[in-house]
């Protein structure tokens, strides 16, 4: 598992309605508004933004495969677009994609007609296929989720078929790569909102692109080596905006307006399923019974985070509604299933004698806390847990050689929500998870869109190959003079710039 960076990124982000700005007053009696009402509906209008900035870092334009600054990668939506984008609920909305269909391990996707890039050229299958070859190569940005993809092939000028490893009913989803041409100076052009000038470092915005229907006119770019100066940059309004995914952030520290976004990162309470106690699927029903993901939440991520006791993004649209998802949380039943095990309480009031071994990154402040809840949660349960806080190095030394019997940590979920890597004990995020057949194999048919959720749910809840404590939000911080209504999303933080 890769150590999480702070990350910031500029954007222009607001989320006062104008609602908030009416006067609460007795309604006029006749049918028409007086002037006075007039004037007052004019002032809540948000003035209109002509013009944002955001930083950018290096070379103008950024490789939107290969960067790794946060700045760019964002800047890069704006520039790019991809075949396909996710709502808030992370469903699937066609973009430079028209229709995309998937039957078993074959995925065609058909493309708009109606899209250029900013030469002028139109959009064709060979360019999707060249953007694929560098989405999948080893130093790109996109690689990891699509592994699973096995050959992009080209049908006819508008139609490219993909072919996975396994059926996905969430193939759509990993669509959101950029796509690019290849220019005369061996730049990347795009198909995007806005048009770069590289000449005055600012992007315009494209009045020929398909969904063209406003936003600002301009994005002015302001070049930053490092993160370092955002702050005071954005509190002083020379920035607009600023995102972090630092989970040690807080909010009101960055500022007095800020936004949540959702990131599809998965934090847990890994289990070590080969070692001791932890070997009973039983014992493991106890841990997952002792812990309360709500107050895990206010306290440790100090809501920062969405507590879930089920291993999917709770915001996932095809979660059913009846699936429970806050919490599991049930002291009464923790301590009657160590019991059934034979265990009693000693004179400190533990079933286990030994503590179990809790590992930590302790370079993370925020997960030291929750290691600290969680240690505490498990001994009112009557189970004792010792805390090791180990440098991010030793931590994974001591996960990657089964040193441990509990660890915290947290996984980027592909946008596809394959769940497979922390179900599987052979790869570098299941660890020491305990391995079940039956549960890798009912998570194939969930995907295959054969299984119902809450079928596959209730075998992990047997299983318990680890213990889902949260998915984690993402900081939108902004300037005082914004009105804007934004909704941002973690794949594309402008995702209704044409409104703004």
């Amino acid at each position: 598992m890769k150590k999480l960076a702070v990350s910031i990124l500029l954007c222009c982000l607001c989320t006062i309605a104008v609602s908030c700005f009416k006067k609460e007053e007795t309604a006029p009696t006749n049918t028409e508004l007086s002037d006075e009402a007039t004037v007052q509906a004019v002032k809540s209008e948000p003035e209109p933004i002509t013009e944002i900035t955001l930083p950018f870092s290096g070379e103008l334009p950024p490789n939107p495969f290969t960067n790794r600054s946060k700045f760019n990668t964002d800047l890069c939506s704006l520039i790019y677009d991809p075949l396909v984008k996710l709502a808030p609920n992370y469903k699937p909305e066609m973009y430079l994609a028209s229709t995309v269909t998937s039957v078993d391990t074959v995925h065609t996707v058909h493309l708009r007609r109606d899209v250029t890039f900013s030469d002028g050229s139109a959009l064709t299958a060979e360019d999707v296929a060249l953007s694929f070859m560098y989405a999948q190569s080893p130093d790109s940005f996109y690689s990891g989720s699509l592994k699973e993809i096995v050959s992009c092939e080209i049908s006819d000028s508008r139609t490219v078929v993909f072919h996975t490893t396994v059926p996905d009913n969430d193939f759509a989803n990993l669509l959101t790569f950029p796509i690019v041409k290849e220019s005369q100076n061996g730049k990347f052009i795009g198909t995007g909102r806005y048009l770069l000038s590289t000449y005055t470092n600012t992007l315009r915005r494209n009045l020929k692109h398909f969904k063209s229907n406003g936003g600002p006119d301009s994005v002015k770019l302001v070049e930053f080596d490092s993160s370092q100066g955002l702050l005071n940059s954005l509190r002083k309004g020379t920035v607009s905006c600023i995102f972090t995914d630092s989970p040690d952030w807080s909010a009101t520290y960055l500022s007095n307006k800020t936004e949540s976004v959702d990131l599809n990162r998965l934090v847990l309470l890994g289990i070590n399923g080969h070692r001791g106690a932890l070997s009973n699927s039983t014992f493991r029903q106890a841990i997952y019974k002792a812990i309360n993901q709500q107050s895990l939440s206010r306290n440790a991520f100090k809501s920062t985070a969405i507590p879930t006791s089920i291993p999917f993004n709770p915001s996932f649209y095809r979660l059913d509604n009846s699936i429970t998802i806050s919490s599991s949380y049930s002291p009464l039943d923790s301590a009657a299933l160590i019991e059934s095990l034979g265990y009693t309480k000693n004179d400190d009031g533990f079933y286990n004698s030994s503590p179990l071994k809790l590992i930590v990154n302790k370079e993370s402040t925020i997960k030291r806390n929750a290691a600290k809840i969680i240690s505490e949660q498990l001994a009112a349960c009557g189970i004792l847990a010792e805390i090791f806080e180990y440098s991010f190095e030793d931590y994974k030394a001591n996960l990657a050689t089964g040193s441990y019997d509990l660890y915290i940590g947290e996984i980027a979920i592909p946008r596809n929500m394959n769940i497979s890597a922390v179900l599987t004990p052979s790869t570098n995020a299941g660890f020491g998870s305990a391995y079940s057949y039956q549960l890798l194999s009912e998570y194939s048919a969930v995907r295959a869109g054969s299984m119902e959720y809450s079928e596959f749910l209730e075998t992990f809840y047997e299983v318990v190959p680890f213990v889902p404590l949260a998915y984690r939000n993402g900081i939108l911080a902004f300037t005082n003079d914004f009105s804007a209504d934004i909704l941002a999303t973690e794949q594309d933080i402008f995702y209704n710039i044409d409104q703004w």
